[in-house]
């Protein structure tokens, strides 16, 4: 949190205390950021996080900058799992009532989570396959004035099209320029 105790300095610090306190009370499962684009297997019992919306809220006392966002967690369980639609549903279950009301202990920077619910999700196709439920809710943040570029942005940026891509294509690739185009 930043020096003011009433607002965020960005959204990570919500998301960082949410993944830290869903690992505290599932300490068997492995908790993570929700990363769709990955090719790696998914270790089960899994519960993974992504934001998925963000809007502006109505401007809080003070200056401050509110923003309501949406977040879910996929509660995931091998299907080798006995009585896993059971066990599915039990564990999204109890993420709920962690969840629902919960303000992360993060002051008045971050208001009590909102609109909780759970529902199946698309179970997920593998070796082993999985099967998932889904814990959303929304949370509503204040941010503070400023943020800055991270330092891992890059300085130039590169383009080329599949599958004229990686370092065997280095050449394929052309430098996109901050122009306009023309």
């Amino acid at each position: 949190m930043s020096e003011n105790s009433n607002v965020l300095s960005s959204p990570d610090q919500l998301i960082d205390r949410v993944i830290t306190d869903i690992k505290t009370q599932f300490p068997t499962v492995s908790v993570s950021d929700y990363e769709p684009l990955s090719r790696e297997p998914i270790e089960t019992p899994a519960i993974l996080l992504e934001v998925v919306e963000i809007g502006k809220s109505a401007r809080a006392s003070g200056g401050r900058k509110a923003y309501n966002i949406e977040l879910i967690a996929h509660c995931v369980l091998g299907s080798q799992t006995p009585n896993v639609g059971r066990e599915i549903c039990n564990m999204a279950l109890f993420l709920l009532g962690l969840v629902d009301g919960n303000a992360w202990g993060l002051g008045r920077a971050v208001e009590a989570a909102g609109e909780a619910k759970a529902f199946p999700g698309v179970p997920i196709v593998g070796s082993d396959g999985c099967e998932r439920w889904i814990v959303q809710w929304t949370q509503k943040i204040h941010i503070g004035e400023g943020w800055k570029m991270p330092d891992f942005a890059p300085s130039e940026v590169y383009l080329s099209a599949a599958p004229n891509i990686g370092e065997a294509h280095k050449q394929d690739y052309d430098r996109i320029d901050d122009h306009e185009p023309g």
